[in-house]
């Protein structure tokens, strides 16, 4: 055996012991709040020695010292093949990240640090709420309430004061962003006035005609608008709020509500049976990019014809 071979065998043993005995994780430390810029495509790809102060280790010289990366709450242990993450404007003023280190012997060592990014004056972040009814026409008015809440348990209202759609049901701001990364977003939109716009006593016969099953309600929207005191089911005792409601009897419903709003990409597992319905959109820590734009589908509690005026 020559001496590159009897080397390279005493090298190879030797590593795989020390790697085995190897129970110190790497000498870990991220740069303090670093400041970076976007790109002129209003990007930052940010790798992870961008964030990197200083690494050491024990093991020898020549043993394999990984480096990754992830954005703050958006996955747990060693970021596998991802020594890189991409800001996009929609992020711009920056956000958390996890830096890592993993060792041969599998140690691992973690740090985070807050990036700041700023742009050049030529980018502009927007997100847009589109609220419309089931023919398609916007629905004005429409209290837009969204908040984040991050796995470290610290919550935030984004943005940071009420908004509402316009006369055609949208809202959008240049400068203005609905949903964090690495957080779970919620946008619930409400709007709760005029509860007797376009409940009829027309309403109340087809209403009536659906629980009798002379004539089902055809869409899973209005099935939605009839069920008036939200309890996930049609029966008499919606017919019987209703009464009152256009009786003057009671001056709105019991639980305040005269819309109700549907994620707009929501489909429906049973149109028949549409109550497991979500009335609120949610973007999970999971997803990077979030999303630009919120959609939502609005009925008018107890209007099954769609007669309310949506302005």
């Amino acid at each position: 055996m020559n001496r590159l071979a009897v080397f390279l065998l005493f090298f190879f043993v030797n590593t795989g012991l020390y790697a085995q005995a190897d129970t110190i994780p790497p000498h870990l430390k991220c740069r303090s709040n670093p400041i970076f810029n976007f790109n002129s495509i209003c990007q930052l790809p940010l790798n992870a020695a961008d964030v990197l102060d200083s690494l050491s280790d024990n093991q020898p010289p020549g043993l394999p010292l990984e480096l990754g990366i992830r954005k703050l709450c958006t996955g747990a242990g060693f970021p596998e093949n991802q020594d890189a993450v991409l800001f996009r404007i929609s992020e711009i003023g920056g956000g958390g990240v996890e830096l890592w280190a993993r060792d041969a012997a599998g140690n691992t060592s973690t740090c985070q640090t807050y990036v700041f990014i700023f742009d050049q004056g030529f980018c502009d972040p927007a997100s847009t709420v589109q609220v419309k009814m089931p023919d398609n026409r916007g629905i004005a008015g429409v209290d837009i309430e969204a908040w984040s809440v991050y796995c470290t348990g610290d919550s935030s209202t984004w943005p940071p004061f009420p908004v509402a759609t316009d006369q055609n049901g949208y809202w959008s701001a240049l400068g203005q962003i609905i949903g964090l990364v690495g957080a779970d977003n919620y946008v619930t939109p409400s709007k709760k006035n005029a509860p007797t716009n376009g409940v009829t006593t027309f309403d109340l016969l087809e209403i009536q005609k659906h629980i009798l099953g002379t004539k089902l309600l055809d869409s899973p929207y209005k099935i939605l608008a009839a069920d008036a005191n939200l309890d996930g089911k049609v029966s008499l005792q919606d017919i019987v709020l209703l009464q009152k409601l256009l009786l003057g009897l009671i001056p709105e419903m019991p639980h305040g509500k005269s819309w109700r709003f549907t994620p707009a990409d929501f489909v429906f597992p049973d149109p028949a049976n549409p109550f497991s319905a979500p009335q609120q959109a949610v973007a999970p820590h999971t997803a990077d990019p979030i999303p630009e734009s919120f959609n939502f589908i609005g009925v008018k509690i107890g209007d099954v014809n769609y007669s309310v005026d949506p302005k």
